[in-house]
């Protein structure tokens, strides 16, 4: 692989590709393979701090350059039309999340860097902020609950002493990068509070579709579970919805007949990790974050990660975000 990486930032140098040059070196830095030359240009052009992006993420961006090739987009549009009636299904008061509505961070004027890096990561990634609240008395780091204040939904991050203690700027972009991944529609059922395992993951995914195509079949083992699932969201998704839904359902019919959510879930790992990585704008700070996560059921092993972000690291879809967002040099 050093060879053609190599290869690859000698082509891109005659070319006057100074971006991908760089991008290039930054790789071999980390891989501990740059040259004198290679690790000169790759320290004169890397970034103290965050630097300040030009544009933000498009869905076409996401679709196109950001998303794992693993990522199934029919799963995707099917889950992203009932998140938000299962979000509502799972929700319950402040108090029972151990915080109180009347201490959410007012985003607008907090100074708190971790505020400042929230605010940055959701306007880069183009997602919409729900409510934040820390907690320095969880050890955990960050996790997103459906909160309500008597019938309205009042979705929320929590951050705990894990996230707020010894982060520096880079490290926080990572690790707001990757979980605001999380927060989109098509993502947000993985959070462990809304949808703790894979397996339940599927259950829903089969219930929508069975909601539409009442004779998909479902093994034994599963058939409680599903049909509970139908039942919910017969009662509570809003006909609009229903109407998408059901046309989404048809074109995953069309297109295929079976859907592997284990194998989705790992690939929404693969995403969020790349966002992180996007946004921190730094090889080094976002593989460093990858190796001290916990290992969870359902996402990727951190080896894997890691092989991962480093090819995409000079991938022709890595260098055209970074031309869309202002972040090439040259």
């Amino acid at each position: 692989m050093v060879t053609s990486l190599k290869t690859l930032r000698r082509l891109y140098a005659e070319l006057g590709k100074y971006d991908q040059v760089w991008c290039v070196a930054a790789t071999l830095a980390y891989l501990k393979q740059a040259d004198a030359e290679e690790l000169r240009f790759f320290e004169q052009y890397r970034s103290k701090g965050l630097a300040r992006v030009k544009s933000r993420l498009t869905e076409e961006n996401w679709q196109k350059h950001l998303f794992h090739a693993n990522e199934d987009r029919f799963i995707s549009l099917v889950l992203a039309n009932i998140s938000q009636t299962v979000i509502a299904i799972r929700a319950h008061e402040h108090r029972e999340y151990g915080v109180k509505r009347k201490d959410r961070r007012d985003l607008a004027t907090d100074q708190l860097m971790l505020s400042r890096v929230f605010v940055y990561a959701s306007q880069v990634l183009g997602v919409s902020m729900p409510e934040l609240y820390l907690r320095q008395d969880w050890a955990g780091d960050m996790e997103f609950v459906s909160a309500r204040e008597k019938q309205q939904l009042c979705p929320a991050l929590i951050v705990g002493a894990g996230l707020l203690q010894g982060r520096q700027e880079k490290e926080l972009a990572y690790a707001l990068g990757k979980r605001l991944t999380l927060l989109r529609a098509d993502h947000v059922m993985r959070w462990p509070r809304i949808v703790p395992q894979v397996s339940e993951l599927k259950a829903f995914f089969l219930a929508a579709l069975k909601l539409v195509q009442s004779k998909v079949p479902v093994k034994p083992d599963m058939e409680q579970a599903v049909a509970e699932r139908v039942e919910l969201l017969r009662r509570f998704l809003p006909p609009q919805q229903m109407e998408t839904l059901a046309e989404v359902v048809r074109r995953f019919f069309e297109s295929k007949t079976e859907a592997d959510l284990h194998k989705w879930a790992i690939a929404v790992d693969y995403t969020s990790t790349r966002a992180g990585f996007l946004l921190c704008n730094d090889l080094e700070v976002a593989i460093l974050q990858v190796l001290s996560e916990p290992i969870a059921v359902g996402s990727a092993d951190p080896k894997d990660k890691v092989r991962d972000l480093i090819q995409w690291s000079v991938s022709e879809e890595y260098f055209e975000l970074r031309g869309h967002l202002g972040l090439a040099i040259g």
